[in-house]
């Protein structure tokens, strides 16, 4: 029978910099709403988040909308 092993690393393909980012069109609401969270490191990941995700001048105009 297999056993359950709980590790307290996280998976080695898990950006710990960035926060999770919704699809389609709750992704920039969701970033929004992160940005203006109370916790530091909450803000920190949800920037990196939005750096990455402005690469694509798509989701510049989207951006600019919201």
């Amino acid at each position: 029978m297999a056993t359950t092993r709980i590790s307290a690393q996280l998976p080695p393909n898990i950006d710990v910099t960035k926060s999770p980012l919704a699809y389609g069109d709750r992704a920039l609401p969701r970033l929004n709403r992160e940005l203006k969270d109370g916790e530091l490191i909450v803000r920190q990941k949800a920037l990196r988040t939005l750096c990455d995700y402005l690469h694509d001048p798509e989701h510049i105009a989207e951006a600019l909308r919201v």
